[in-house]
């Protein structure tokens, strides 16, 4: 009989009742007291001039409050887990990997951010050249998060959550920066974000969270005891898992040209997953 985690009532009150608070909390008070309070003090004439850009770092700054949280989160429930230092601990009781309180509250979190991001992306997300990919990558995400829930793979949805959550704080910090014209700290953070790019999302998530869930699954799960349905479920995971590694290799590329076009040329560093995108 295959164990999946059943999705009741209130659990989809949780995720609806988080998403219209992060909905609230967003437009109520970070893009309009703090990141107007920064605007009202902090803001160079270039930027208080112009509204189009006073938007864009509303957003920016709302993903970087909230990529930090969620970033803070995951390290505090993930690092004290053998899973998170030694990955093949990820299959360890499939399919029947027990469902902590943190861990719910984690995939609730997750799920309503995305949800909201998904919801909302033709409304306020910035036209950039990557913008339908965005959006596919919100659609994968969500079908990630659902799928590792309800089939009980609590371990790895976490982990592909938390190593993709590591870099987005800090590219939407030099964005912040560069919208206050502070060039020498959004320089800062985008070496430091390319380096955390690089390692979190182009090598610990395709050689080492990406190939536990191909290979080290077939060594500590016994495949005769699942049914087929889980089978088939665990390789659409896989398939899903795969187009984010695709998603990442193509925003590496654009990392890369920007910071290429930024030594070569001498160029004001630009938004690393879109490099058309410029300050008005």
């Amino acid at each position: 009989m295959i164990h999946t985690q059943p999705v009741y009532a209130s659990d989809v009150l949780a995720v609806v009742g988080v998403t219209l608070l992060v909905l609230i909390i967003r437009k109520g008070f970070i893009e309009t007291a703090l990141a107007g309070f920064i605007l009202d003090e902090y803001a160079p004439k270039s930027l208080k001039h112009n509204e189009q850009n006073q938007t864009k770092f509303r957003h920016s700054f709302y993903k970087m409050c909230s990529h930090f949280i969620q970033l803070a989160i995951g390290y505090n429930l993930l690092s004290t887990q053998e899973y998170f230092y030694d990955m093949q601990y990820m299959w360890i009781g499939v399919p029947y990997q027990p469902l902590t309180r943190g861990i719910y509250w984690y995939y609730i979190l997750q799920f309503s951010y995305y949800l909201s991001e998904a919801t909302t992306h033709f409304l306020y997300a910035t036209r950039r050249k990557d913008f339908y990919q965005m959006f596919v990558h919100h659609i994968v995400t969500i079908l990630l998060i659902s799928m590792s829930y309800v089939l009980t793979v609590f371990r790895v949805g976490t982990m592909v959550m938390f190593y993709h959550d590591m870099m987005d704080p800090f590219l939407e910090t030099a964005k912040v920066f560069k919208y206050l014209e502070k060039k020498s700290l959004c320089n800062i953070m985008f070496a430091f974000l390319t380096i955390i790019y690089f390692y979190s999302r182009l090598y610990v998530y395709p050689f080492h969270i990406v190939y536990s869930s191909i290979f080290d699954v077939l060594v500590h799960v016994e495949i005769a005891g699942i049914e087929p349905i889980y089978i088939v479920s665990h390789y659409i995971i896989i398939v899903l898992l795969l187009i984010l590694v695709g998603l990442n290799c193509m925003w590496g590329y654009f990392l890369l040209k920007s910071l290429y076009k930024s030594l070569r040329y001498k160029q004001e560093l630009n938004d690393a997953r879109s490099d058309d995108e410029h300050v008005d």
